[in-house]
């Protein structure tokens, strides 16, 4: 499996850069043999805005699910009900709202 991208700060990178990451920590190669290693390892792939946000504390965590938690509450969408809602209504076939 290939690593995961670098992630900066774009709330529409975040769930593909979760999803490989989560992809890579549980994958059986025993690449990972601790929770401290993890976290180093998710930290190591921030970027920009992304590590300026853990940079300071990132050893507070102790669990990499607090750590993209953390990412997720500070880059995610503070919408996803609201946002797939108006994604929806949004959808469009042919010339027709999709309702239709």
């Amino acid at each position: 499996m290939s690593d995961p991208p670098d992630f900066d700060r774009r709330k529409e990178d975040l769930d593909t850069f979760l999803d490989r990451l989560a992809n890579e920590l549980r994958g059986d190669t025993g690449k990972f043999t601790s929770e401290i290693h993890q976290i180093s390892y998710t930290v190591s792939h921030l970027i920009s805005d992304a590590f300026e946000q853990v940079r300071g504390n990132y050893l507070q965590y102790t669990t990499v699910k607090q750590l993209t938690n953390s990412l997720e509450a500070a880059f995610g969408d503070p919408d996803l009900l609201g946002t797939a809602q108006r994604q929806l209504a949004a959808l469009h076939q042919r010339n027709q709202d999709f309702s239709r």
